[in-house]
């Protein structure tokens, strides 16, 4: 019986090894895009795999259609909990296979009940037809090879690229006054980075970002945005800086300065923190989990100190 060589299966299979070996990373399609795609193709596939591989063994009729059943809800169920669990996304991305926890994937869970009636309408058709006492076609074998690859295969490992970090004391909490303030970079890319400043659980009093400013190569960026809130204990704040920063890698910049001016318990206090901007495909911390965007409109990003305005229309902006 033939379930895998069939145009829809093998449309479906194309479509996930294309998608994860050539569209993903290539630019030539969103990553949005070829994220979903795969989740539908994939899933549709793995249910009529598993079919197949039973039709091989004889199984036939209705057997079939439970056998595809009970493949798309385990499949459903295992893809839910992983959409669904920071835990699980970062197991798995730190056993080699990235995983994005994004419960909006869960739409493509109807491919689940496709490749289900797809099984059940094949069974039917195929239940009096003479398929050699049971055995695929060289065509169908060859399809559950393919189909087989395809589904186990992952994409490609991820592309280094360049990202800014703090140079010392990382995820190491400073006292300033009565709090204890961490600061690390959450968003490093072609446009720009971001910065969460935290409070530590143990701090007595709140911490109110008053100002920051990040100086690379002799020029001064604002923040897009600067919370009004202040930071409470065990809380966080998001700094996004707009920038040029493929710019700056090209021209081998690659140290800066992240000022914050802080009140702490109504003290204020200065935290001056050292910049490096490195090539890594370190992606540790929460996958899956982008800091918050800014809504406010971005404010100027170049500003260099005591320049004239010749020289401020020199620098970068938007």
């Amino acid at each position: 019986m033939r379930l895998v060589s069939r145009p829809l299966p093998l449309v479906a299979t194309v479509t996930l090894a294309l998608n994860d070996h050539v569209l993903k990373g290539s630019a030539t399609l969103p990553s949005v895009l070829t994220g979903k795609l795969s989740d539908v193709a994939g899933l549709f596939v793995v249910p009529v795999l598993v079919a197949g591989l039973a039709s091989e063994l004889g199984v036939r009729g209705r057997a079939l259609s439970r056998v595809a059943a009970g493949a798309a809800c385990a499949v459903g169920l295992v893809f839910a909990a992983i959409k669904t669990s920071p835990a699980a996304c970062a197991w798995l991305t730190a056993h080699g296979t990235p995983t994005v926890c994004d419960p909006s994937d869960l739409f493509a869970l109807p491919a689940l009940v496709a490749a289900w009636m797809y099984v059940t309408r094949v069974a039917k058709v195929g239940a009096g037809a003479a398929t050699s006492r049971g055995r695929a076609s060289a065509f169908e074998r060859i399809g559950l090879v393919f189909a087989a690859l395809a589904s186990l295969a992952t994409s490609p490992a991820p592309r280094p690229f360049t990202a800014w970090q703090v140079k010392e004391g990382k995820g190491e909490g400073r006292a300033i006054g009565c709090a204890r303030v961490d600061v690390w970079v959450a968003k490093s890319g072609k446009e720009g980075a971001g910065f969460f400043v935290g409070a530590d659980a143990q701090s007595t009093c709140d911490v109110q970002i008053v100002r920051a400013e990040l100086e690379i190569a002799g020029r001064t960026y604002a923040p897009a945005e600067l919370p009004r809130e202040p930071v409470h204990p065990g809380g966080k704040a998001y700094l996004p800086f707009l920038f040029d920063n493929e710019k700056l890698w090209n021209e081998n910049q690659r140290e800066g300065t992240l000022r914050l001016s802080l009140v702490t318990g109504g003290v204020p206090s200065e935290l001056h923190l050292r910049l490096e901007h490195v090539w890594t495909n370190d992606r540790s911390g929460p996958p899956g989990v982008a800091p918050p965007r800014s809504s406010a409109p971005p404010m100027p990003l170049a500003v260099p100190p005591e320049s004239t305005s010749d020289e401020n229309d020199a620098g970068i902006s938007l």
